[in-house]
């Protein structure tokens, strides 16, 4: 199975919290400009990757239930991201980005990283709204402090996005987030 395994995580880079702050921003026009290796896995670390040795995570988790799975829908394909390896595994090679929405900025984003709810983890469907909502702030924050424009969708058809990237019966994609840098 194609991965990509990204480089170690820049934890000493980008903006000082309160700048990044105060930069964050809603933007739907993104430069035909791919992100690379180091930005795109500094990225998903931020949003839910392991920073500490008990495997826990950079966003919370009520009763660490990780019930948050993350994907990325690029031009090349559905990736999951795992957090373990900090990689990311082909899913599907095939190009999701216009089963993201009827908004043309969804169809040119280079990526758009998908929350989507694993029930079964969950103890509470309730907490993985919340986590998610963590995470796609770790996200924006993060793409605030690198200089990336970034939207929050939840206006998507989740049956044909589930269908589409394959995912398990009663995993739900909750949220989406196109990243990419300024046009």
């Amino acid at each position: 199975m194609a991965s990509i395994s990204f480089p170690p995580p820049d934890k000493l880079g980008g903006q000082p919290l309160m700048r990044a702050l105060a930069l964050r921003r809603t933007t739907r026009v993104f430069a035909n400009r791919e992100l690379g290796d180091q930005l795109t896995g500094d990225l998903f670390w931020a949003a839910w990757g392991i920073n500490r040795p008990d495997g826990r995570r950079t966003a919370p988790s009520a009763l660490n239930s990780q019930d948050i799975t993350l994907y990325a829908i690029r031009a090349d394909g559905v990736w999951r991201y795992d957090a373990s390896g900090h990689a990311l595994i082909l899913v599907a090679q095939k190009d999701l980005r216009t089963a993201l929405g009827q908004s043309q900025f969804v169809a040119t984003a280079p990526l758009t990283v998908v929350c989507v709810a694993a029930p079964e983890k969950s103890r509470a469907e309730r907490y993985a709204y919340v986590h998610a909502g963590s995470i796609i702030q770790n996200i924006g924050l993060f793409c605030a402090s690198a200089g990336l424009n970034n939207v929050v969708r939840a206006s998507f058809n989740a049956d044909t996005l589930a269908a589409g990237m394959g995912l398990p019966p009663r995993h739900i994609p909750l949220l989406t987030q196109s990243v990419g840098w300024q046009a």
